[in-house]
């Protein structure tokens, strides 16, 4: 893997595209996040950060500019049957271990049916067999039980947990677990 290794710009599953965005996109991102904030807020800080079409629109094309310069590679998840954006990955490489960080969201109303185990495990094959990862990883809130599950279900082991310093809205402190998936495992 050298440093200009590249993420294809679009890819499918059987029910998903999944694409590099495009310019324009940022009003489509927008809508899904306005309408999933109470279920996103928690787990992505785009919800507060993002407050208009054009803060979107900018967002959008600072991952397609990340993408560009394999900094990281941000791409929307299509829902093939209705061509609407459902959700994006987000995969993050750090080009001099070969690993890559994967995360993921999906709108509410598509959890629980599959879509992120599919759009992950596409990424999975694709990073492992074109982009030579050497391991990859998911860190998620120890609160977020379906990314947990997620992990678990596309193979990635527990690694450890880390107190991250921060809080979340309540006070709490913020406990984020480790998952990894290594290419020559067992």
């Amino acid at each position: 893997m050298t440093e200009r290794a590249t993420f294809p710009e679009q890819i499918e599953t059987e029910r998903l595209s999944i694409d590099i965005y495009k310019k324009g996109d940022g009003a489509e991102f927008f809508r899904i996040l306005q309408e999933n904030a109470a279920y996103l807020e928690e787990e992505m800080f785009e919800v507060e950060a993002l407050k208009s079409v054009q803060d979107a629109e900018n967002y959008v094309e600072e991952m397609i500019a990340s993408w560009h310069n394999a900094k990281r590679f941000v791409p929307k998840v299509v829902d093939k049957a209705t061509d609407e954006m459902i959700g994006q990955l987000w995969l993050e490489p750090r080009w001099d271990e070969k690993v890559f960080e994967v995360g993921c969201f999906i709108v509410e109303k598509m959890q629980g049916l599959g879509y992120v185990t599919e759009a992950v495990k596409r990424a999975i094959e694709i990073l492992f067999a074109e982009l030579h990862t050497k391991s990859l990883e998911i860190h998620t809130k120890e609160t977020n039980t379906r990314s947990i599950r997620l992990a678990e279900r596309c193979g990635f082991r527990f690694r450890h947990r880390v107190k991250d310093g921060s809080q979340n809205k309540t006070g709490k402190p913020v406990v984020m677990l480790h998952f990894q998936l290594d290419r020559d495992r067992d």
